[in-house]
């Protein structure tokens, strides 16, 4: 939820439904003719993550460790944009 309300913050709703994480194409759609996406700008994926990271140092959680609170943050992004459409 964190990471979800620092993009609205970010970004307009316009700007992120054609956006990808990392910009590259899904697997899945490769060998479909699939095109990539723009990937989000560097400079504010990091800021999502430095933010992210002081918000997990912040505020532990008993059911997941920090490192994996952190592997899950793309993941989590890449869920974000495709709930959009």
């Amino acid at each position: 939820m964190f990471a979800r309300s620092l993009m609205r913050c970010l970004w307009k709703r316009e700007e992120l439904v054609n956006r990808s994480v990392t910009g590259t194409v899904c697997r899945r759609f490769m060998y479909q003719g699939a095109k990539a996406k723009p990937a989000l700008s560097p400079r504010k994926h990091d800021a999502i993550q430095m933010a992210f990271y002081h918000f997990v140092k912040t505020h532990p959680n008993t059911m997941l460790s920090v490192d994996k609170r952190l592997r899950n943050l793309n993941r989590n992004i890449g869920y974000f944009l495709r709930g959009l459409k």
